[in-house]
């Protein structure tokens, strides 16, 4: 009996390697008709040291208990280009920081990449929660679209809290560095708000200088620093590709598509040779960025964009803006303790989750 049963498994084994062998043949031909027709070249790859990418792995584990793993990150691009390719594991991933392929991304081939998928079901009885009030069941009660249930949940639990949170951390992480920056606020807010408790939202937009501190903090600091996406089909980024760069780049379905709004941000042939510097005053500059109209609507996304971009957007600076103008009417003196260790922007360290945070806190002295 088990002789008889040994040659219909070694059968079915080699029927199933040849099966696989053809669909993987078949689909890097129907990928190289789409590359051909789109004229896509290789983008530049990211070397391994070490077989499997290996060494990737090592660098990313010793950079995150640095907590230095967007400075990691940054290197990577400067290292190789706006547009790359890994291989991790046996596995090709890409890389961009790219304003076209981001626009590509999140706005005109979007619904090629996929952000998150859950069995969610709006008959959830029997599930012990009677009783309780669950946002899912109220939204999926008045919806049962999937793509819409979603983004409910995601825009609830991902952008409601910690975003807002660091960005006011990493301004007054900012300020308390920069006096001259901080003079400069003060002054605005003595001249506008005056001796008035009121502060609405008209008031906040007479303010363009606490607006530019905070893009300006966002450009440093976008609260969601990295992201991903996987594509549902094959397709193409519009640039990266061949040795000038400027070519597309043939995406094979399922491939892993990483983007660093961190390191775009400071790109220098988009924010000028000083983008590692906090100066709020460059968004009242013609910046190289406003010199191309991709790059004028794509190169700055600390909300992201496109269908997806952030909902909460205008809340949330109105909300921050707010905070930021209360604590420093509040607080006549808001500067950095002596003791505070005063590093490069961008070298100090890094927490990296969902958001990015300062490892030791926002150190500031008040009175």
């Amino acid at each position: 009996m088990a002789l008889t049963f040994l040659p219909l498994l070694v059968l079915s084994c080699l029927v199933g390697v040849i099966t696989q062998y053809i669909y993987q043949r078949r689909k890097a031909q129907e990928d190289k008709a789409i590359a051909n027709h789109h004229g896509c070249l290789p983008a530049p790859r990211l070397q391994n040291q070490r077989p499997w990418g290996v060494d990737r792995l090592e660098q990313i584990f010793r950079a995150d208990a640095e907590s230095r793993l967007m400075e990691l990150f940054l290197f990577h691009f400067r290292q190789t280009g706006s547009t790359l390719e890994q291989k991790f594991l046996g596995t090709k991933a890409y890389g961009t920081i790219e304003p076209a392929n981001l626009e590509a991304i999140m706005s005109t081939k979007f619904k090629i990449y996929l952000i998150i998928d859950r069995n969610l079901s709006t008959d959830r009885a029997g599930d012990g929660q009677q009783g309780r009030y669950v946002f899912l069941d109220a939204v999926a009660k008045s919806s049962a679209d999937r793509a819409a249930l979603r983004g409910q949940i995601i825009n609830l639990l991902a952008a409601g809290r910690d975003t807002t949170a660091c960005l006011l951390s990493w301004t007054f992480f900012l300020l308390v560095r920069h006096p001259q920056v901080l003079a400069k606020l003060r002054e605005e807010i003595t001249t506008v708000c005056g001796d008035s408790g009121e502060l609405t939202r008209d008031v906040l937009k007479r303010l363009p200088y606490l607006q530019n501190v905070l893009k300006e903090t966002l450009r440093l600091y976008p609260s969601v620093p990295v992201n991903t996406r996987t594509t549902v089909r094959t397709t193409v980024l519009p640039t990266g590709g061949g040795p000038d760069r400027k070519s597309p780049v043939l995406i094979p379905k399922g491939s892993a598509v990483a983007f660093s709004v961190y390191s775009m941000h400071r790109r220098p042939d988009l924010y000028g040779m000083d983008a590692e510097l906090f100066r709020p005053e460059r968004w009242d500059e013609d910046m190289p960025m406003h010199k191309d109209p991709t790059n004028a609507k794509w190169a700055y996304l600390p909300f992201h964009g496109g269908p997806r971009i952030c909902l909460g957007m205008e809340f949330a600076l109105a909300e921050a803006g707010y905070v930021v103008v209360r604590l420093l009417q509040r607080f006549p003196h808001i500067k950095l303790p002596q003791d505070e260790k005063v590093e490069l922007v961008g070298v100090e360290q890094q927490v990296m989750t969902l958001v990015v945070s300062i490892k030791q806190g926002c150190r500031v002295e008040i009175r």
